[in-house]
């Protein structure tokens, strides 16, 4: 080992019979009564909590409706391809054309085609349609409303035309390339078939919102190879901005329709979203990759680079009846060298193919070639494949460039663009708006009678109080704007560390013996102790997992390592060196060496490493009070600490493996908790599941709670009488499923045990993926003023369309525009309800404020953060130690993965 020298007063110590106690034995108790008093909760839970202000007039990206004033027909329509017989006896297959294809690029493609029958259809059936039958404003009389599927809307009612009498489509006008094939089919048909009556007054709602969305499409519809369509995001094709790389920024926005009771509204949310740009495919090598004619692309390393291109739609160039298709793969030998058997089996390569059947003399024919995967041989089983000369290609257009490809300077540019300032916001919110013609003079939204407010929708919204920050001592800060500081305090918890080990790589040897001492210094200042500390370096051969375990477990068995720094950079690193914490039970953490050798390190980021390090060894930072304390009864009553002092609160975060992910790869649950009377997130860990999973069982829920309820007795002697669980990674679709089978399953297990103690539970559903954001009144925003003053006042509350919806923003927004957390009750119901809504929208927002890493708000509770971080870590040790597990029983992979990859350690070691 390249042993460095260590930066503080004593050596590494040898092993010592007992080491120094992991907490101070002589720290102050925590106090016992905060600024109000604390009582049991049952006396006070229906009390009023003082909000900073309560009417706010605020606007919300939405714009109110009236339902439309007619009523309309449902129909199927299809479009059938007939391509007729290939030979006497043997039919090529219909093909029905409104069954999209799943690839986007494709099914953009497919919608061109279908725009153009569908106005084909009009132009030669107008009669039928009554097409041309316009009202006394020269609009359409009849409401015609198509989705580019099989839905289509109209105001009249019509016969079914099914396949005995079906429309004939003329589609002498259109090109093979708009079907995906080499020729046009023999004919097209179309069907249509009345499916339900939408009437007006519907209480179907989500039916009337499927109509409606359709609805304000339809001008964008109209216009498909501007216009490309992502779910119910919309992106304009010609609003692009160049970022570089072959990248390029399109704006677009995403639109729903939400329909509930009488009420009506239409959300609009900007989106902006990178692309790959339509180029001729060299131009696109050169400027992505930096490659042109004078590099070898045969090499190896070309080649391996190029591999990045697999999955990529191009588009032949060189054919009358051109084609798309995904990039297979980039072979090793040039086009001059590549041969295949030609139509009358003569070898010939593929530079000769194309200067012999197409005339083309190929400028780069030493340049290799794209495969395209046609299919398998049926006798031999193998790929077929057809090879493309790169100068006869181009990328195909509306096609998503990938996030995780991104360099540098093409994903700061993005970060920079997305993060519109709220005034910013509003005018890209109201732009598309007029962009996709949603107004009441459109001739679609005429026809169909409907009404939308020109201006966004003004809501009334309450501001909440920020809770007391509290540290050892009772010394207390005031939180402003979301923001508080660490200035002559103390840890409420404060840690001992017996030996610290730094290990360090590219950082100047010196510069780390500066930081260490830093790091000592201040964290005596906030009450934690290490008691000696020594410095590594390590080489970039020894940045390895079994290197770094080997080295940690000596040095722990040796001379009591119990903590591990490392100042050594990237996200591989860190999953190596998390991965450590398995076999040595001692926790680790990484600071990025840009941060130690920034020459403006200072408190502030000191403070951020220190205050992970105290949670990572089990300390506690902090604890929260209420601001303004209830008056009941003519006493000050802290609700908050009062509600802790018999409550457990919980947290559970899903994340699921990414699209394109091998099918072993599990959805991973994390979870965490709190054990003691101040809400401290105190323990957490992770729980494997079957792929995308989204509804957790009975035997899942199990180990979690079993492990909270075991911990929580531990500490206080007694069981939690209430259970406050905070519910991550639900869609609206979802919720209902919590409600009628997770939230019982978690009772029942609860129950069992608490020794058949049955605890008060609520549970909460937390999103994050929405489209919503609040907005100040465009003239109550400053342009000149800094983000945060921009953007509402963290604390800010809108109500949902149901009591049991809020719209939370409870941080302070350092960039672009505050996005708001939606927090729904899904049990028990409001009638059963042991918590008000009033109060769990109070200490929702308190809980905001302690993840205890950093000096301010979050944009959720400390238990979803925590469970957050526990699910990425479990993905990532799957990632990396899956090949190690036992896959003797199928059926228990998954649970013993569970049990063989959390770590043993007894803190909060994520954090």
């Amino acid at each position: 080992m390249n042993r460095g020298g260590y930066g503080g007063p004593h050596h590494f110590q040898p092993r010592a019979q007992n080491f120094a106690p992991r907490f101070f034995n002589n720290a102050p108790r925590q106090p016992v009564e905060p600024a109000g008093k604390v009582v049991a909760f049952d006396q006070c839970r229906e009390e009023k909590i003082t909000p900073a202000s309560d009417n706010q007039q605020l606007l919300i990206n939405s714009y109110d409706l009236k339902r439309p004033g007619r009523d309309v027909i449902q129909y199927e329509l299809k479009f059938i391809a007939d391509y007729g017989l290939k030979k006497i006896g043997e039919s090529k297959p219909i093909e029905y054309l409104s069954d999209i294809p799943t690839e986007h690029v494709l099914a953009s493609v497919r919608k061109i085609c279908l725009t153009r029958l569908y106005e084909l259809l009009f132009q030669q059936h107008g009669t039928y349609f009554e097409a041309n039958k316009l009202n006394k404003n020269g609009m359409y009389e009849h409401v015609y409303v198509y989705d580019r599927t099989v839905k289509f809307y109209c105001s009249l009612e019509m016969q079914d035309r099914g396949l005995q009498n079906p429309f004939i489509i003329d589609i002498s006008s259109m090109t093979p390339d708009l079907f995906g094939h080499l020729c046009n089919p023999v004919k097209v048909i179309a069907t249509l078939k009345q499916t339900q009556k939408l009437d007006s007054n519907t209480t179907n709602a989500a039916e009337m919102s499927t109509y409606l969305e359709a609805l304000f499409c339809q001008h964008q519809l109209d216009g498909p190879e501007q216009f490309v369509k992502f779910g119910s995001k919309m992106f304009d094709l010609q609003s692009k901005v160049d970022i570089t790389g072959g990248c390029e920024l399109t704006d677009g926005h995403h639109k729903s329709v939400r329909i509930a009771e009488n009420v009506a509204e239409l959300q609009i949310g900007a989106k902006i979203s990178p692309f790959h740009q339509k180029l001729p495919f060299l131009h696109y090598l050169e400027v992505r990759f930096g490659l042109g004619p004078h590099d070898d692309f045969c090499s190896h390393s070309v080649i391996e680079k190029l591999a990045s291109l697999n999955g990529l739609f191009v588009r032949t160039i060189h054919k009358s009846n051109n084609e798309i298709f995904r990039i297979h793969g980039i072979t090793s030998i040039p086009a001059n060298q590549l041969t295949f058997e030609d139509r009358n089996g003569t070898r010939i390569s593929v530079a000769t193919y194309y200067e012999t059947f197409y005339k083309k003399e190929l400028e780069f024919p030493h340049f290799p070639c794209v495969i395209q995967k046609i299919g398998k041989d049926k006798v031999t089983k193998k790929e077929i494949h057809m090879h493309y000369p790169f100068e006869v290609l181009e990328v195909q257009q509306g096609q998503k460039f990938p996030k995780d490809v991104m360099n540098n300077n093409q994903e700061q540019n993005m970060i920079k663009a997305a993060q519109r300032l709220p005034g910013t916001m509003i005018k890209a919110i109201e732009n598309q708006k007029k962009l996709a013609n949603i107004f009441d003079e459109d001739q679609y939204v005429s026809a169909a009678q409907v009404q939308i407010a020109p201006n966004m929708k003004t809501v009334k919204a309450e501001v909440l109080n920020a809770p007391v920050i509290t540290y050892k001592n009772d010394v207390t800060k005031q939180v402003d704007y979301g923001v508080w500081d660490l200035r002559g305090v103390g840890f409420v918890k404060p840690v001992e560390i017996n030996a610290l080990a730094i290990f360090y790589n590219n950082v100047p040897h010196n510069t780390v013996l500066e930081v260490a001492h830093k790091i000592h210094i201040q964290a005596k200042i906030l009450g934690m102790e290490i008691h000696s500390k020594e410095c590594f370096g390590l080489t970039n051969e020894q940045l390895n997992a079994s290197y770094l375990e080997e080295t940690i477990l000596r040095y722990r068995d040796e001379v009591g390592v119990d903590f591990v720094l490392a100042f050594v950079s990237g996200s591989e690193f860190h999953n190596i060196l998390k991965a450590t914490e398995i076999v040595t039970n001692v926790p680790t953490q990484q600071v990025e060496p840009k941060t130690v050798t920034n020459p403006k390190l200072g408190a502030v980021t000191l403070g951020n490493v220190i205050q992970k390090m105290n949670l990572k060894y089990g300390g506690y930072n902090q604890y929260f009070q209420q601001a303004v304390p209830s008056q009941v009864n003519g006493e000050r009553i802290d609700l908050f600490q009062s509600f802790l002092q018999d409550t457990m609160v919980m947290g559970f975060y899903m994340s699921h493996p990414s699209p394109g992910s091998s099918e072993d790869f599990p959805s991973v649950c994390g979870y965490s908790f709190t054990t003691n009377k101040r809400g401290n997130v105190a323990r957490g860990g992770f729980v494997y599941t079957k792929p995308r999973q989204y509804i957790l069982s009975e035997d899942e829920l199990r180990k979690p709670l079993e492990d909270a309820v075991k911990l929580y007795f531990q500490e206080n002697g007694s069981y939690p009488q209430r259970v406050l669980v905070y519910r991550f990674g639900t869609s609206d679709g979802e919720i209902e499923k919590i409600r009628a089978e997770e939230c019982e399953f978690m009772m029942n297990e609860l129950t069992a045990a608490m020794n058949g103690k049955t605890p008060k539970l609520t549970v909460i559903a937390v999103r994050r993926k929405h489209h919503t954001r609040v907005f100040k009144q465009l003239n109550q925003i400053d342009p000149l003023a800094k983000a945060p003053f921009q953007n509402v006042t963290p604390g800010t509350c809108v109500p949902g369309t149901t009591e049991s919806d809020i719209f939370m923003v409870p941080h302070r927004e350092l960039q672009g525009t505050a996005k708001p957390t939606v927090f729904s009750t899904v049990f028990p119901s409001s009638g059963d309800a042991d918590l008000t809504p009033h109060f769990l929208r109070n200490i929702t927002h308190a809980f905001c404020y302690m993840d205890e890493t950093v000096n301010s708000a979050i944009s959720v509770p400390h238990t979803i953060q925590s469970a957050e971080q526990l699910a990425n870590r479990g993905s990532k040790l799957w990632h990396s130690k899956n090949k190690q597990l036992d896959y003797s029983e199928e059926d228990k992979i998954y649970s013993r993965a569970t049990t063989a990859l959390n770590p043993q350690i007894a803190s909060r070691y994520w954090a």
